[in-house]
């Protein structure tokens, strides 16, 4: 799998659960609230239970832009903390300076 490719299953992931995402809480409101009927809250938990899993918030993953790692990501930034060495360097991140003691 190259980089690429981890990158846009995961911003398909984001786009299905951004899709999902009401529906999921308004049947999860209506599963667990107690004035409503046993066979509405039922019929909601169900419903919440056929949604498919890549839907959830916990499968989403950020990823580096350049290079499609998960691991060490600076959020402000989107990049990992390789990349974002290497752009810092190179002085390619507007209002970054580099702090010395």
């Amino acid at each position: 799998m190259s980089a690429n490719s981890k990158y846009c299953k995961d911003f398909k992931i984001k786009k299905n659960y951004l899709l999902y995402e009401r529906k999921s809480h308004l049947l999860k409101f209506f599963a667990f609230s107690n004035v409503l009927s046993i066979h509405f809250r039922s019929y909601c938990f169900f419903k919440l239970l056929s949604l498919r899993s890549n839907y959830s918030r916990t499968r989403m993953k950020n990823r580096c832009l350049f290079t499609g790692r998960s691991r060490g990501i600076m959020r402000k930034f989107k990049v990992s903390r390789i990349q974002f060495k290497k752009l810092a360097s190179e002085d390619l991140i507007p209002g970054l300076t580099k702090s010395s003691f």
